[in-house]
């Protein structure tokens, strides 16, 4: 079958540049058919001339061969030009005007019959299928005409020394052989066809893979024994990673026991190394090594007598390398690279999505610590402002010599009054505005909050027409105005204090710098302290000598009952 194959090939050069390979095998089986017209022509031709007893005798013969040589020499020409429907058209044309005009000189008999089926064949093999049916109807419309016209005297026949079947079936032979070569044409497509659908099914399989997890190691182990099912060529599938320096291809996931025992010891490969990784992750091109090639070194991997190694890209970077092997020269057929080429895409893709999402996930775990720490910290200052609030509040109290600064409204009348009330403690307790009954009595009560202290509380009876939700949205605006309020009028009182204690130290200051000595000084100072602070006993003292007599009793005996340091 291939030296057959390869003899046809000779015979069937072809000088057009035709990009499939069905045009291509469908214009060696023209060149071929038309080759085997311009034989059968010349056997026919000579066989006549050996057998004929004048030269009349040679009439049909020599036509039916000038018509099988023009349609042999016009399908050549239209076949070297690119023109392969006119081409099949010419050469079924000739053979039908040839079959035709034997037909007519020697009758529409059986031999007739099959020679012009041979017609339909041929067209079926060259042509569309209307084409077909419209040879179909011609020739059968064909030798009706021919055989009326015989019956009616029109057309004489003749006998011919070449019988009509040999002819026929010679060209049967013709139609048998392109027939032969359009089915290795259509089984090499049917070949090609499943081996497409198994590359669309694998890429898409890993598509299905790449897609399902963004977990970038468990993504990563799916796909390289996903890669190594779906090629049957392939027995040994890794993928490297760049290193962030770009220095190391770091292996991240590969296939059986050897690809384990590679990944516990964290194999890596520099960049720009001996090796398919190195030089791919280098030069970010694809690199095909056989057996034979320097870089074909595998210690690791002996079986190994194909390796291809594929660039990760994103864009312009590099991100990782596809490293595949097989076990025989031509595991690796141009087809296959080409699908892991596409697979190579779709895994630089689903890696990159992976480390976004993974970036993603870093950045919001940070978002989330540090929303905590903020969280954490307002905390923080809401807890020390309120302790500020409450210190401050308690200072201002001291100062007043005070506990509770309180007022009641009774009969229209105020007066002051300290005592806390049920209904207030329950506000305080509470920490909340709230409405509720003692006895025949309706009150609303509320917390005077300040930064989110509570520095007192206010409560207010209604009478009977007061609508209770209305009074308590009043009764907490109130309570709030009054924290704002009550704190700016203890802040100016601070204010003013302050400054009344800084005028009083002026004049102090003053008192003591128009002083001649120090003991007037001294004797001023005490006068001053004592009438600010309204102290009945005050004492100063100046100089530090023989202080270790003074406070020998003060110092405590050290573990030898000697004075200590």
């Amino acid at each position: 079958m291939n030296t057959l194959q390869r003899g046809v090939g000779r015979l069937a050069a072809i000088r057009y540049p035709y990009e499939s390979q069905p045009d291509r095998r469908k214009a060696r089986a023209l060149l071929i058919i038309g080759a085997t017209f311009v034989v059968v022509g010349a056997a026919l031709l000579i066989f006549n001339t050996t057998q004929a007893q004048d030269v009349s005798e040679m009439t049909v013969p020599f036509l039916s061969a000038v018509i099988a040589w023009s349609g042999a020499i016009a399908s050549y020409i239209l076949v070297q030009t690119g023109r392969l429907r006119a081409a099949s058209r010419a050469i079924t044309l000739a053979y039908f005007l040839a079959v035709s005009l034997f037909i007519a000189s020697t009758g529409a008999d059986r031999g007739a019959v099959l020679a012009v089926a041979i017609v339909v064949v041929l067209a079926s093999a060259l042509l569309s299928t209307t084409e077909v049916g419209v040879w179909a109807v011609a020739c059968t419309v064909t030798i009706l005409i021919i055989d009326q016209l015989q019956k009616a005297g029109v057309l004489t026949t003749q006998e011919v020394t070449f019988d009509l079947v040999v002819v026929g079936a010679s060209t049967l032979l013709v139609d048998a052989v392109a027939l032969w070569y359009f089915s290795i044409d259509h089984n090499a497509a049917l070949r090609e066809a499943i081996a497409t659908a198994r590359r669309l099914r694998a890429t898409a399989r890993i598509s299905q893979i790449a897609a399902a997890t963004l977990d970038l190691e468990v993504m990563l182990g799916q796909l390289v024994d996903q890669i190594r099912e779906q090629f049957p060529n392939l027995y040994h599938v890794q993928i490297y990673l760049i290193d962030e320096a770009g220095a190391f291809a770091d292996l991240q996931a590969s296939t059986g026991d050897i690809g384990q025992a590679l990944l516990d010891r964290r194999h890596r490969l520099e960049v720009g190394s001996q090796s398919v990784v190195g030089q791919v992750a280098a030069t970010g091109e694809p690199l095909l090594v056989l057996e034979g090639d320097p870089l074909h070194r595998y210690r690791l991997f002996p079986d190994t007598q194909a390796q291809l190694g594929l660039p990760l890209t994103i864009g312009e970077r590099l991100t990782g390398v596809l490293d595949v092997h097989g076990k025989h020269a031509t595991a690796l057929p141009p087809d296959d690279v080409e699908a892991l080429r596409v697979t190579a895409n779709q895994l630089a893709v689903a890696i990159e999505n992976a480390r976004l999402f993974a970036e993603q996930q870093r950045r919001a775990e940070e978002s989330q610590m540090l929303l905590k720490e903020a969280q954490a910290n307002l905390a923080e200052v809401e807890r020390l402002n309120r302790r500020l609030t409450r210190q401050a509040w308690d200072e201002y109290l001291e100062t007043l010599e005070q506990e509770v600064i309180g007022v009641t409204l009774d009969r229209d009348q105020t007066h002051a009054d300290t005592a806390w009330t049920p209904a207030l403690i329950r506000a305080v307790r509470e920490s909340r505005a709230v409405a509720h009954e003692e006895g025949d009595r309706r009150l609303i009560s509320a917390p005077v909050q300040l930064g989110g202290e509570i520095i007192g509380a206010l409560e207010v009876e209604l009478d009977a027409a007061t609508a209770s939700s209305d009074a308590l949205e009043v009764v907490q605006a109130v309570a709030t105005r009054l924290a704002l309020t009550a704190q700016n009028v203890r802040l100016v009182e601070q204010s003013q204090r302050q400054a009344q204690r800084e005028y009083r130290l002026g004049e102090i200051a003053g008192a003591l710098q128009g002083q001649a000595t120090v003991a007037d000084m001294l004797s001023v100072a005490v006068s001053q302290l004592g009438r600010t602070l309204g102290a009945e006993h005050a004492a100063i003292r100046l100089g530090l000598r023989h202080t270790d007599t003074l406070f020998a009793h003060d110092q405590p005996d050290d573990s030898n009952g000697e004075r200590g340091d």
